[in-house]
């Protein structure tokens, strides 16, 4: 097992602070680095750590690459930063790949985004992610950094409200953040899994960290500085990592009454039940959790959490179990991917990627019941989706990959115009393999929009220091 220093990383790379049920985003400029620099300094100790448990208050914080700019930083790198996290998600071959415009007016949606990394007139230099066990303690943090940004060097430029819904259900109502990779390292929070899960889902500590072997058994290009002090070369990026953020708006009405419309019985009722049949094929899970794949008819709450089990496509009697273009086996194809189950997943632990986001807008309802998300949903206007957030070491070989070869791409896993309808950017088909004639959804509506996103790097405590001091 990889040696690993807990006390160097910041605590968000090792758990997802499901025991904080209170979080704030803060998208913040820097307007003056000495000052910032030493607000840094006296705030590092109450910087989240990966050792440290049971705070009431957890903070973490990571840069865009003009954030770095802004310190100085580039001018003492001897290795870059990758190149993805320098162009930035809002660059334009970035926006491209990602999918992120028009396929019509061919023009890229970014400008149209609420935030967005790279240079603007709000240019976005740090990200504070703050989680709390008490609301007060996250209010009161955002406000005395409010009322003290000047002497401190930075301004807030946006800040992002977070809720946890029951259940960790995301607002369309299906229980969300089941499939996380098994990381070694930080077997001490993964102690419930069963081995026949660790077994096909265990993925090197070095996809998720700089500094270690990843999946290549190699090291992950990691930017390196020359101390302008000693002239020695540093591996700045050891212990850090690359974070990703989107803002996905989800339309929990839009959704459901188009499922309710594909749905209807012969005399044009409602048919709730098939309604929620579809999502769960959409999905690939039903909104309980159990995996269409282990469970085909209906949903079971014994088979919540179940993450160890594979699609296996090719076997006859799981045709039309689970489509082909699910969104579970496009995130994670598991044995999907190549004849031998064992190659499809060592494929597949290549693109792994470490969620940490959290869902924000009040919801339709505090059960999260499909069954009762129309029936009782309230007529306001409010926004709510998902701040998307993922940690990886290859931006390009994870996030991106997985968003525009997995996600996007029409042609997945032998389809012909399909894409992921709940991650996916634009309007496609869905279809579902059944006997006798398959089922062919056309021209679905985009169900989740980006309304903001951007590339951040979250250094080690470390590096940290040495931006203080720097």
């Amino acid at each position: 097992m990889t040696q690993l220093h807990l006390d160097d990383i910041q605590g968000l790379i090792k758990r997802g602070y499901d025991e904080m049920p209170f979080s704030n985003i803060l998208l913040c400029k820097i307007d003056d680095a000495g000052k910032f620099k030493m607000w840094l300094a006296n705030v590092l100790p109450t910087i989240s750590r990966g050792d440290v448990k049971d705070r009431e208050l957890e903070v973490n914080i990571a840069f865009t690459y003009e954030g770095f700019k802004a310190l100085g930083l580039p001018a003492i790198l001897k290795v870059p930063f990758s190149r993805e996290f320098e162009e930035g998600m809002s660059n334009e071959n970035r926006s491209r790949l990602l999918g992120d415009f028009d396929p019509k007016t061919k023009k890229s949606k970014v400008n149209g985004w609420e935030w967005k990394d790279g240079e603007s007139e709000n240019t976005l230099h740090m990200i504070l992610l703050m989680y709390g066990k008490e609301e007060h303690l996250v209010e009161n943090y955002c406000s005395e950094l409010n009322l003290c940004f000047s002497q401190n060097g930075f301004k807030i430029v946006k800040r992002l409200l977070t809720i946890k819904l029951d259940e960790r259900r995301e607002h369309f109502g299906f229980r969300d953040g089941i499939s996380q990779p098994f990381i070694n390292e930080f077997s001490s929070n993964n102690s419930t899994k069963k081995q026949s899960d660790t077994e096909n889902n265990t993925v090197a500590l070095g996809e998720f960290l700089l500094g270690y072997p990843n999946q290549y058994q190699k090291l992950t290009q990691s930017p390196t500085i020359t101390d302008p002090k000693t002239g020695h070369e540093w591996d700045f990026g050891k212990n850090g990592t690359y974070l990703v953020m989107r803002q996905l708006e989800q339309d929990v009405k839009e959704f459901w009454h188009y499922m309710v419309d594909q749905s209807k019985s012969p005399d044009g009722s409602t048919n709730m039940e098939a309604a929620i049949t579809l999502a769960s094929k959409i999905v690939g899970r039903w909104p309980g959790g159990a995996p269409l794949t282990c469970s085909p008819y209906h949903d079971d709450m014994s088979m919540a959490e179940k993450n160890d089990f594979l699609f296996e496509f090719d076997k006859e009697e799981n045709f039309g179990k689970c489509p082909f273009g699910a969104h579970i086996a496009r995130v994670n194809p598991r044995d999907a991917l190549a004849k031998k189950p064992k190659d499809a997943f060592n494929v597949a632990s290549h693109h792994r990627i470490l969620r940490r986001g959290r869902s924000y807008g009040r919801p339709f309802i505090t059960s999260m019941k499909p069954e009762e998300l129309l029936s009782k949903a309230n007529n306001e206007q409010e926004e709510r989706g998902l701040h998307f957030i993922c940690l990886n070491a290859n931006i390009s070989r994870q996030f991106e990959f997985v968003q525009s070869t997995w996600i996007n791409n029409n042609k997945f896993s032998g389809l012909y115009n399909d894409a992921d309808q709940l991650s996916g950017t634009n309007i496609s088909d869905f279809n579902i393999q059944q006997r006798p004639v398959t089922r062919h959804l056309k021209d679905i509506p985009a169900f989740v929009k980006v309304r903001g996103g951007g590339y951040f790097f979250m250094p080690s405590h470390s590096a940290l220091k040495f931006l203080s001091e720097n």
